[in-house]
């Protein structure tokens, strides 16, 4: 969250306040150890496997829906936690609507 910083423009003339925003950024730099950089890879590798394995016409709800029978298809999408493949998924959807595709759309039916 950005810091406010108030401060006087001119101290011979009227007290104006300016507002200046201080942004603050912090690098950190992992040191995973082996088995960690290898679920690290593992994650990235079925993230990107789903993200990859889209269904046409479908939106986020269905393509969550096919998730369980993916995974008995590829035993390797068990293994990890399915939290990072719906957000692959909602990623997929969210890239799908910006880029103004039909194919992520909802179907409505006639009326």
């Amino acid at each position: 969250m950005p810091a406010t910083i108030k401060f006087f423009t001119d101290s011979h003339g009227p007290n104006i306040f300016k507002t200046v925003l201080r942004r603050q950024a912090y690098r950190f730099e992992l040191r995973p150890s082996g088995q960690q950089l290898c679920n690290l890879r593992q994650f990235a590798g079925s993230c990107r496997f789903v993200y990859n394995k889209k269904e046409k016409r479908l939106v986020y709800a269905g393509l969550c829906g096919l998730l369980p029978n993916w995974k008995k298809e590829h035993p390797f999408l068990s293994e990890v936690p399915a939290q990072a493949l719906q957000q692959a998924l909602k990623n997929l959807e969210r890239a799908y609507c910006e880029v103004g595709m039909p194919e992520m759309r909802a179907v409505r039916s006639p009326r």
